[in-house]
Parts: structure tokens; C-alpha cells; sequence
């Protein structure tokens, strides 16, 4: 029953990540998303690690990702890059949830 919660709410912030990604594509608006971003993600690790899921690799990188979205140049890639890890974690996640 606790891993089933704890992945509840693992794939929660997972579709909050995906989310503020998926806005922070619109120009200028990552300054605002990135600091709701950035703690989301930090919980995120924490949790994961804390629980040891089988997803915290990729909390742990999108961790990295999401402060390093705040580079000018760098920032579509890595948003995308992101965007893509958030959504296969949010896959494994809800596989694991079946």
C-alpha cells in the first residue's frame, strides 16, 4: 500500500514536470515556470531517493536539466531533453501501477 502511494504521488509530480516543460517552450515564460520548475523536480528527487524508486535516475537528471534550462542557448534543448525523461518516467511509473 505505501509503494502504491508513494507512486501515486511520484507520478503526480511527474505530470507536474511534464507540464511546466511543456509551457516553458512558450518564449519568456521559463523564467516564471522555471521557479515553480525547479522545486517541483528537487521534491521529486527527494522523494524518489528517499523511497529508492526505480525512477530516481531520471528524477536526479531532470533535477540538473530543469536548472540548467535557465541557459539561454541551452534552454529549448534541454527542455526538451526534459520534457522527454519526464514522460518516459511517467511511463514507467504508470506501468508500475498495473
Amino acid at each position: 500500500m505505501k509503494s502504491k502511494a508513494i507512486t501515486i504521488i511520484l507520478l503526480i509530480f511527474e505530470v507536474m514536470i511534464i507540464f511546466s516543460y511543456a509551457s516553458a517552450f512558450i518564449p519568456f515564460l521559463y523564467l516564471v515556470v522555471g521557479f515553480t520548475l525547479v522545486p517541483v523536480t528537487l521534491a521529486n528527487m527527494v522523494i524518489a531517493l528517499v523511497f529508492n524508486s526505480k525512477t530516481k535516475g531520471f528524477a536526479i537528471i531532470n533535477f540538473l536539466i530543469s536548472i540548467l534550462g535557465f541557459i539561454p542557448f541551452l534552454g529549448y534543448p534541454l527542455r526538451i531533453i526534459g520534457f522527454v525523461l519526464a514522460l518516459l518516467s511517467a511511463i514507467k511509473l504508470g506501468e508500475k501501477l498495473k
